[in-house]
């Protein structure tokens, strides 16, 4: 067999064995046996952590599918409330009051979302209001409705108070809404 360069000390050595990774002195045996239990060592605890890990993932994969609808309901909704104050309604005065306030800013539903589900995700029925026009003065809903048709025209505000067909909405519904708000907040922020 040819000389081959020891893994620990560097020098020269006539191998054995094939497979001899170092040479016969006591201390580059020792020091080799050490870097390989330690490899071993970090190999397994690695492949232990990425189990964890992955049963980590599987058991949030089986709360969020119990989770109810509602629950989906709400982050879409907040998802879509957020993209309305920050990009649509960014800088515009309350609708209702046509103030500009330093307080609390909601997105405010022309057709409350809890008689017109159907609306709740409907950009033109759901523009930005203070806090004071939205829940103290419950939508402040005349001077929200005359602004809204100086906005987007009597046309659009007659559709909106029309009648709409109820949508049967699953959670991959919700899931695409929160989705495409959240890509539409990325691009705008």
């Amino acid at each position: 067999m040819r000389l081959k360069k020891c893994a620990e000390c560097g020098e020269k050595y006539q191998p054995v064995r094939q497979m001899q990774p170092c040479c016969d002195k006591v201390e580059c045996k020792a020091s080799f046996a050490i870097r390989h239990i330690e490899a071993e060592r970090k190999r397994r605890r690695m492949s232990k952590e990425r189990v964890e890990k992955e049963e980590r993932k599987a058991d949030q994969f089986k709360k969020a599918e119990s989770k109810p609808l509602s629950y989906w309901r709400k982050r879409a909704q907040a998802k879509f409330n957020r993209w309305i104050r920050l990009v649509k309604c960014a800088g515009m005065p309350c609708i209702s009051c046509g103030r500009h306030h330093g307080g609390q800013k909601h997105a405010g539903h022309y057709q409350n979302s809890g008689d017109h589900p159907e609306l709740s995700f409907e950009p033109d029925n759901v523009w930005l209001q203070c806090k004071p026009c939205n829940t103290d003065k419950h939508g402040n809903i005349i001077a929200y409705r005359q602004n809204l048709i100086a906005i987007i025209g009597i046309e659009r505000v007659e559709w909106l108070e029309g009648p709409h067909e109820l949508p049967h909405r699953r959670k991959e519904d919700y899931q695409a809404i929160e989705a495409h708000y959240s890509q539409l907040l990325k691009e705008a922020i």
